[in-house]
């Protein structure tokens, strides 16, 4: 079992435990502080999980594209700039 396994075992059965927090570390020899910092670490994997839906959605969008191909084509771009320094750039396409 991972390091990671073992602690959500933990601390799933720390949450299940009647003792509080203090007293469920004294009683099987776990660092209370170290327990703690765990738990806040799961908290905030699980809270960052939950909201990945709405980060990670794509949206579309409709270029529109010349009617021909002897349409001379735009030298403008669409420029989108994502995380990390990553940017996206689209032709873009003036229309009639």
């Amino acid at each position: 079992m991972t390091p990671k396994k073992e602690w959500l075992n933990i601390l799933k059965e720390a949450e299940q435990s009647p003792l509080s927090q203090k007293e469920f570390c004294k009683l099987h020899g776990i660092e209370y502080l170290a327990f703690r910092h765990r738990r806040n670490l799961f908290l905030r994997e699980k809270k960052a999980n939950q909201l990945l839906p709405e980060v990670r959605r794509f949206i579309p969008i409709e270029i529109e594209t010349p009617k021909t191909l002897s349409e001379p084509k735009s030298s403008k771009m669409i420029e989108i700039q994502l995380p990390y320094g990553i940017i996206l750039r689209i032709p873009a396409h003036e229309s009639a």
